[in-house]
């Protein structure tokens, strides 16, 4: 039979101490509005996820919030076609091991969000943690004219 271990208050109020610490600062959502209504949240940060229309690739947006603004930190583009590509002094290009290249340090401040057109279901409007992850928070298709902002 095992004997349960006990720990003083001290130690206790330490080890909650150290995993308090360790959570992120800001706890901030994303939300995604459709005029009046807000059709969704997820936590920060994350990417917006989407097939190029034309091509079919993956691009993605990856956002943040610092300073109560929504920042876009980075960029996916899979391949350097028309309209897509590093514009001088905002961020850095790099190669992806898996293919296409990141815009990385872009750091763009959006204070009153990001104003997206939800595409159609081939398109797939999605918010992702990883853009190349599994999970997958889908825009509806087709939606219109949706903001991305910061969850008051």
């Amino acid at each position: 039979m095992r004997r349960c271990r006990t720990i003083s208050a001290r130690k206790l109020v330490a080890a909650v101490t150290l995993c308090v610490a360790a959570l992120p600062l800001s706890a901030q959502e994303l939300a995604v509005w459709a005029g009046d209504r807000r059709l969704t949240t997820h936590p920060l940060p994350v990417c917006l996820v989407w097939n190029h229309s034309v091509t079919g690739g993956l691009v993605a947006d990856c956002l943040d919030a610092e300073a109560g603004a929504l920042i876009l930190r980075r960029s996916y583009l899979h391949d350097a076609a028309a309209g897509l590509g590093e514009v001088p002094g905002r961020g850095r290009m790099r190669s992806d091991p898996r293919g296409g290249y990141w815009i990385e340090g872009i750091d763009d401040a959006l204070p009153d969000g990001l104003i997206l057109r939800v595409g159609s279901a081939a398109v797939a409007h999605r918010l992702m943690p990883d853009p190349f992850g599994a999970l997958a928070l889908p825009l509806p298709p087709d939606t219109g004219r949706v903001i991305l902002r910061l969850d008051p």
